[in-house]
């Protein structure tokens, strides 16, 4: 269970990780694009491929502000998802080493039969094993 409880935390970071290296890798473009489309709104005069050209980087703009909202919101949302995944493994690990100890304790007991107080023991044993 903890194998387990490690590989999705490990999967959840590299997914964070690889969202976050495709934003940069497209950043220093946006960067580059967003830094010289005064210059080049400008070596088109008043155009109307100007005017198009401002539309298109405006949309850019938009759309950049959007996906690092987004990202913003995918992080978030695995952070929780992380934490919930996190709780639940904990209290399956908790459960499962109950059981194991109560499969111990049920193969220390003697074969079902004997005397009648070892019948009886038994039959406590298993009732209170019932009622938990």
């Amino acid at each position: 269970m903890i194998g387990l409880n490690f590989s999705l935390h490990e999967f959840l970071r590299r997914f964070e990780q690889d969202i976050q290296a495709e934003i940069d890798a497209h950043n220093d473009i946006y960067k580059s694009v967003d830094g010289n489309k005064s210059k080049m709104v400008k070596a088109l005069g008043n155009s109307e491929e100007a005017v198009f050209l401002q539309h298109r980087l405006d949309d850019m703009n938009q759309r950049w502000s959007d996906l690092k909202a987004k990202s913003a919101n995918i992080r978030a949302h695995l952070e929780a998802s992380a934490e919930r995944w996190s709780r639940l493994l904990g209290l399956l690990e908790e459960l499962w080493r109950w059981i194991c100890m109560k499969d111990e304790e049920l193969a220390k007991q003697m074969p079902v039969g004997g005397d009648v107080p070892t019948l009886l023991q038994q039959q406590n044993h298993c009732t209170m094993l019932r009622s938990r």
